[in-house]
C-alpha cells in the first residue's frame, strides 16, 4: 500500500521523512478546503441571505446590497439648460435637482421625493434662517436626469456605472417624478433625457444637499 504513495524499501530515511511530511501537509490542506466549501456552499449562503418571516434580523443584511435613488439639490438664484447652443429650460430662484436612478429603484422612492422636495425648508426667512420651503418663496424646480450619480469610484480610475438603472427604467421614474411634482402644483422645468446638456447655475449660498432613499 505504501508504494502507491511513493515509498519503497530502499528509500533513504531523510527522503522518507520528507515524503511523509508532504503527504500529511496535503491531507491537512484538503481538510481545510473541504471545510471552506461546506461553510460557503452557494445554496446555503443564498438561504442565509433570504429574509425569513420568523427572522426579521436578516433584513438589514439585504439592505446593504440595495442602491438608493439619489438627488443632488442645489439652491439657486437661477439655472438653465442648453442643448446644442439652444436654451431648452430655465428657472429663477428655486432648486436645481440632479436625479440619479439606480437598479431596483421604484415607485416608493419617487413618491418620497415628490413629497420631500417641495417641503424642504432650505430658503431663508426674514432672519436669515433656513425656514421656508419652495412654495413659500414662489420658487421653481429644474429637474435634470443625472445617471453619473450612480457611479462607483472606489476601485481604479474609471467610474463604474454597474448600479445605474437601465435607460427605460430611469426614464420611467424620472418622468413619474416630474408628473407627481406638477400634480402637486409645483412649477417644474426639465432637461432632456439622454441628451448631452450644458447646465448653468448660480448656487445661492452655496447651498447643496444630497438626498437618498432606498427601496422599501
Amino acid at each position: 500500500a505504501l508504494r502507491r504513495w511513493g515509498f519503497h524499501a530502499r528509500m533513504p530515511a531523510a527522503q522518507v521523512l520528507i515524503l511523509g511530511r508532504a503527504i500529511l501537509l496535503g491531507a491537512a490542506l484538503t481538510s481545510v478546503m473541504v471545510r471552506l466549501l461546506v461553510a460557503f456552499e452557494p445554496a446555503g449562503l443564498i438561504e442565509a441571505l433570504r429574509p425569513q418571516r420568523d427572522a426579521p434580523a436578516a433584513l438589514p443584511i439585504l439592505k446593504r446590497f440595495e442602491t438608493p435613488m439619489k438627488a443632488v439639490i442645489q439652491r439657486v438664484s437661477r439655472a438653465r439648460v442648453e442643448i446644442e447652443g439652444r436654451e431648452v429650460a430655465s428657472i429663477g430662484a428655486g432648486l436645481l435637482v440632479l436625479l440619479g436612478v439606480e437598479r431596483g429603484d421604484g415607485e416608493g422612492q419617487v413618491e418620497y421625493f415628490a413629497d420631500k422636495l417641495p417641503r424642504l425648508r432650505v430658503f431663508d426667512d426674514e432672519n436669515g434662517r433656513m425656514n421656508r420651503d419652495l412654495k413659500e418663496v414662489g420658487g421653481e424646480i429644474l429637474l435634470v436626469s443625472q445617471f453619473t450619480l450612480a457611479a462607483r469610484l472606489e476601485k481604479g480610475r474609471r467610474p463604474s456605472f454597474i448600479d445605474a438603472a437601465p435607460p427605460e427604467d430611469a426614464r420611467r421614474w424620472y418622468e413619474d417624478l416630474v408628473r407627481r411634482l406638477r400634480d402637486a402644483g409645483v412649477a417644474v422645468q426639465t432637461g432632456r433625457f439622454q441628451e448631452f446638456m450644458q447646465v448653468e447655475l448660480v448656487n445661492n449660498g452655496p447651498v447643496t444637499f444630497l438626498l437618498e432613499r432606498r427601496a422599501g
